[in-house]
């Protein structure tokens, strides 16, 4: 016989955690600060991640987001030393293509966004830069070569309205409705009631 109600495991709260001691989970606090926008305290964490270890990438890389509105010059110099440290690191090309976008230097905004590509955490991120880079400049064609290129950034709802745009700035009216029909289906825009 099963007894009723079954006995259920004692509940115990969680244990505290210890605070962070190593670079990498310095950091680590550091993303979560800046994901709940507590910028002054992300910073705090990524400076001292680099008080643990000045060649820390990923902290780099933190500070370089945490920049890229307010100093973009300062952002592209903190990207800079992430890849320095790691020149395959796609979040530092990344940081630095869209540090180099605000400055206005769009060449290298561009050669830095593809080599963002070539890390997957980045790749989809990196593309819909070069879109947006490249519809800026009018290579309408390019842009749309950039999207339709097989990979993981055909299935991005703002690759696929880049994508749309681009086909209509070249004529193509009937291929970007499709794509925004499409697109609409997988990713509708909320109501006002929602």
């Amino acid at each position: 016989a099963w007894p009723f109600p079954p006995q259920l495991p004692a509940r115990k709260p969680p244990e505290k955690k210890s605070p962070a001691a190593t670079a990498s989970e310095l950091v680590q606090v550091g993303w979560q600060e800046f994901l709940f926008a507590r910028f002054p305290e992300a910073e705090q964490q990524f400076r001292k991640a680099l008080e643990k270890d000045a060649k820390c990438r990923d902290a780099r890389v933190g500070l370089a987001h945490l920049e890229l509105d307010r100093n973009p010059g300062k952002a592209a110099e903190e990207a800079r030393a992430a890849v320095a440290v790691d020149p395959d690191s796609g979040p530092g090309h990344y940081a630095l293509a869209a540090a180099e976008s605000r400055l206005g230097h769009q060449e290298i905004a561009l050669e830095e966004a593809w080599k963002a590509t070539l890390d997957p955490a980045t790749a989809v991120a990196a593309r819909a830069l070069i879109a947006r880079l490249l519809i800026q400049q009018r290579h309408y064609g390019a842009a749309v070569v950039a999207l339709t290129e097989p990979g993981p950034w055909r299935e991005d709802s703002l690759c696929q309205n880049q994508l749309a745009s681009a086909w209509q700035q070249l004529g193509k009216q009937k291929l970007a409705d499709g794509i925004v029909r499409l697109n609409l289906e997988v990713d509708p825009i909320p109501s006002q009631s929602d």
